[in-house]
């Protein structure tokens, strides 16, 4: 599988130490990918790094794992992970860090700390 991911990431000129996906469990039968922020950025700026994303993503599914997109910031990296069969994602489009009281503060008063957020995004 090593190998199979090496030549893949040759074709688009990629080391494999520049690429951060974080598998749980096994490396042959993942239940979770995540994919990096690194590679989140890269959504907009061109088709080499969306095809990147696309390929994690075609990969996650075709081993059943889910996969959790890291450092999502704007509604278009949102919307390319969804319309690619993302459907967990965190960052700061969905909330900045919070200290422990503001959490509280938070869950019982949300619309008070948290962002407003367009209606198209919608908790999973």
């Amino acid at each position: 599988m090593e190998e199979l991911l090496e030549r893949s990431l040759a074709r688009f000129s990629v080391d494999s130490t520049d690429l951060e996906l974080e598998v749980t469990e096994s490396i042959v039968h993942p239940n979770r990918i995540k994919i990096d922020m690194s590679l989140v950025r890269g959504i907009g700026a061109g088709p080499q790094d969306e095809a990147l994303v696309h390929a994690v993503l075609a990969l996650a599914k075709a081993l059943g794992a889910v996969v959790l997109a890291e450092g999502v910031e704007t509604m278009e990296q949102h919307d390319f992970l969804l319309a690619h069969g993302c459907r967990e994602m965190q960052g700061f489009l969905f909330a900045r860090p919070l200290s422990f009281d503001a959490l509280l503060t938070a869950l019982q008063d949300p619309e008070r700390l948290l962002p407003k957020r367009p209606e198209s995004l919608v908790p999973c």
